[in-house]
């Protein structure tokens, strides 16, 4: 009830139940002064009561002692005597009544003299009567109720008894008064309490309301709310203080691929944390839990979460704590970055490879700030260019490198910059050992550590000036030359980088691709072959074309190519005399080179270019200039021996690796290879739940075979066998040779039933197969069979070796040339 009473009704409240208690306290207060005042009105009707008794008890004395005057009765003594003993208790009484007021006490003492005096008349009287007869008695008692202490003795008791009312009057209106205060003060109260009672329930009724009216619109919110969780673009989870899902909306099922309903229930780390960091998780929610404080609350994160189906990818997160009553619900928003997460990879690599290639780079290169002209960054060639270290040049501005009489223009040179995108400058530079060199700058605008800097590409040109100023005559030679160093900087750079490209191929069709990509780089606007002498070297075949070269045959022998009879470079001109080689079977109007790959003395291939050089303005037309042609030749020479170590290290490398995973004999598999492979395939099959097989075969008498034929005939046999394995059984199935004449093959994705099949099918066949050793049959093969299946037979390598050489001893026991299926993991502990 409490949530639908909002301050004001408090406050109406409070003032009604404060009146009711201020009414309670004044009524409690008055009333208690109404009793006391009625208290003391009884007691002063008491004191009036006591004088009247006095008085009555006084007039029956005496009326008593007149009777014993003319009777002589005793017993009218006897009254009087009590009536006067009556009246002195009467007047006790009376004196313990008015004790808190001196001045009845003083008209008691009156009192009691007096009433001593009426005792001592009374005590005369009687002795009167008895001596001298009823007359004397009577006149002595008339004149003593006569005198003056008789009238005093009236007096006082009328005095006495007028104070009293008066007394008794004023107390009854008093009390009077009180109780018709306290009547009209708690009526007052009371309806003042109403009044208030009835606001707050006016209060509390419209309060009532406008909270209705308030949880509608709550409501509307919420599901408000809800549509637009539902159709957010973010993934939206909510979790208990427990840590159990609450809230899972559409796009968290697209994202963790669990639907809602499966969702909701389940713990938050077992559905979409990976098990590395529950952990984590479960100590941070019991640390917020008991601390009110969290590391991940209210913050932008990252991490990794986990897919249904098992795969981890990462996520861009964020928590927050809403309280609940004495608890929490825990929101958060999560983002799949996969894709970002890739680009940035990406663009992180792209920016590794162009420092790398700024700080390998042969041209000196350094970027400075295009206001403070400060260096940030420079590469190797500007340092061992110019002298300076790398910090020494980082400390350094434009201005510091630049001549002194270059100084005046570089500011205005600067303030040009920003207006353009690239701009070449010749100008001078000063050296750490102030020797001052000609320099032709290239300035390149771009952003460095987010402020707008120039890229500064530099060129030494001191020697060039130098030269022409000294012979102006050698102008055109002196430019060409020029040219001829930019070009054969780039082609250098290139064939490094296509070496390096190459000592990273791992098949020689990886090289191939290279090359073919590469070469026309080298050689712009020349198509080309790359041959490839086969492994029998009768062939030569065609790898890689590039630039559109049509060939009619991609295969021809060697001694088609004059350059691979020679073993040296042979070039053709048309307009020359060097014949052209045969396996250009449709002769065009291009010269050509071919360039024999060698490789520690053997010949891998040939390189074949449609080369062309710079023509010069006065040569001949359709002739190629001499030094253009040399810087070719050279450049193709040098490309050919790149070429031919890279391809001879491949096939070094593919001969090493096929020698240690093959049986030189059977060229199966071997042994060594069988271990990885079958630990390889174990791994797959449990991870995956598929089943996997193991084959050992035995070549039936194969001792004695080997002892009557011979070893070579034995040999022949077992490559006859490692032949017809080979060729019946699937690609992804390996067949191993075991160790003497048994073999194993590992079946993967294979059931024992399919196991068996197979190896009976392989049984019945090799029998149609005889063995011939110069042209003389020596007989057929059969074969003892042991199956073993993962992972009904064992879960490991040992274990899955031990069952099917357990079976292919059962089944060489129990008469050879059959198959035998395994003992089971259950059965083997029986």
């Amino acid at each position: 009830m409490n949530r639908y009473i909002n301050k004001g009704s408090i406050v109406l409240l409070v003032i009604a139940i404060a009146t009711l208690l201020i009414r309670t306290a004044i009524w409690y207060t008055e009333s208690r002064d109404l009793t006391e005042a009625i208290r003391l009105v009884g007691h002063t009707r008491e004191i009036l009561s006591e004088l009247e008794a006095i008085g009555s008890e006084t007039a029956t004395a005496t009326s008593r002692i007149r009777d014993y005057i003319k009777t002589g009765n005793e017993a009218d003594v006897t009254a009087q005597i009590a009536a006067q003993n009556s009246g002195l208790s009467h007047l006790r009484r009376l004196q313990s009544l008015v004790s808190d007021n001196p001045g009845q006490l003083q008209r008691i003492e009156v009192l009691q003299r007096e009433l001593k005096v009426r005792s001592e008349l009374m005590q005369k009287v009687l002795m009167l009567r008895n001596e001298r007869g009823e007359r004397a008695a009577e006149a002595t008692l008339d004149e003593g109720l006569t005198s003056e202490s008789t009238l005093l003795f009236r007096n006082q008791l009328q005095s006495m008894r007028e104070a009293e009312e008066n007394l008794l009057n004023e107390r009854a209106d008093k009390a009077a008064a009180t109780s018709k205060g306290i009547f009209s003060l708690v009526t007052v109260l009371s309806v003042v309490a109403l009044v208030f009672f009835g606001l707050f329930a006016y209060s509390l009724r419209r309060n009532l309301g406008a909270r209705q009216r308030a949880e509608d619109g709550l409501k509307e919110i919420e599901e408000r709310t809800r549509l637009i969780l539902e159709q957010a673009h973010s993934a939206y989870i909510e979790m208990d203080s427990a840590g159990i899902i609450s809230g899972w909306n559409r796009q968290a099922e697209a994202v963790f691929g669990w639907s809602q309903a499966e969702a909701i229930g389940r713990r938050l780390s077992e559905t979409i944390i990976p098990p590395p960091y529950r952990l984590s998780h479960e100590l941070g929610l019991k640390r917020f839990l008991k601390t009110g404080q969290g590391r991940a609350l209210n913050k932008l994160l990252q991490m990794k979460a986990l897919h249904r189906d098992g795969h981890e990818f990462p996520v861009e997160f964020s928590i927050s704590a809403i309280p609940l009553g004495d608890t929490y619900v825990y929101c958060a928003f999560l983002y799949d970055i996969t894709v970002r997460e890739r680009a940035q990879q990406g663009l992180r690599d792209s920016e590794e490879r162009h420092r790398l290639m700024f700080d390998s780079s042969p041209v000196p290169m350094w970027v400075n700030d295009q206001k403070t002209l400060r260096i940030l960054a420079v590469n190797d060639a500007v340092v061992r260019h110019y002298g300076y270290s790398k910090q020494e040049l980082l400390s350094l501005s434009v201005k510091d490198v630049v001549a002194p009489e270059e100084i005046a223009v570089l500011s205005e040179r600067a303030a040009e910059i920003p207006n353009v995108t690239e701009r070449f400058i010749s100008t001078r530079h000063r050296k750490k050992d102030g020797s001052i060199i000609d320099v032709e700058v290239r300035i390149h605008n771009l952003t460095f550590e987010d402020q707008p800097a120039s890229l500064v590409l530099i060129t030494d040109v001191t020697e060039r000036r130098r030269a022409e100023k000294e012979l102006k005559q050698a102008h055109a030679e002196l430019t060409l030359s020029v040219q001829k160093l930019e070009q054969s900087k780039k082609e250098l750079v290139r064939l490094g980088e296509m070496g390096e490209l190459l000592q990273s191929c791992n098949t020689p069709q990886e090289a191939h691709v290279a090359v073919s990509r590469n070469i026309p780089l080298m050689f712009p606007g020349c198509r080309g072959v790359l041959y490839v002498i086969n492994s029998s070297r009768n062939l030569v075949e065609a790898v890689a074309v590039w630039g559109g070269i049509q060939l009619e045959t991609p295969i021809f022998a060697p001694d088609d190519c004059w350059a691979l009879r020679r073993g040296r470079i042979h070039t053709f001109e048309r307009h020359g005399f060097s014949p052209e080689c045969l396996h250009r079977k449709v002769s065009g109007e291009a010269d050509y080179v071919c360039v024999p790959m060698m490789a520690q003395g053997d010949a891998l291939g040939v390189l074949h270019l449609e080369i062309s050089a710079p023509r010069g303005s006065d040569a001949e037309a359709g002739k190629v200039s001499q030094d253009g042609l040399e810087s070719q030749l050279q450049l193709a020479a040098t490309a050919s021996e790149q070429i031919a170590l890279a391809l001879a290290n491949l096939k070094l490398r593919e001969t090493l690796q096929n020698q240690s995973i093959r049986d030189p004999l059977t060229n199966l598999f071997n042994r060594r290879y069988m271990e990885e492979c079958i630990d390889r395939e174990l791994h797959r099959s449990a991870r995956s739940v598929l089943p996997m097989a193991v084959i050992l075969i035995d070549i039936d008498h194969f001792k004695r075979f080997n002892d009557t034929f011979g070893h070579d005939v034995g040999d022949e046999m077992l490559r006859t066998v490692a032949r017809f394995l080979q060729q019946n059984f699937r690609t992804e199935d390996v067949a191993c040779r075991y160790g003497g004449e048994e073999f194993v093959l590992l079946l993967s994705n294979s059931t024992p039933e399919g196991a068996m099949q197979r190896a009976e099918q392989l049984r019945l066949a090799i029998k149609q197969i005889n063995v011939n050793v110069r042209e003389q049959a020596v007989g057929s093969v059969s074969l003892s069979v042991g199956v073993a299946s993962f992972p009904i037979h064992g879960s490991s390598k040992e274990a899955l070796l031990l069952a099917a050489d357990q079976a292919l001893y059962r089944a060489k026991a129990d008469g050879r040339d059959r198959v035998v299926l395994g003992v089971s993991n259950q059965l083997r502990q029986v």
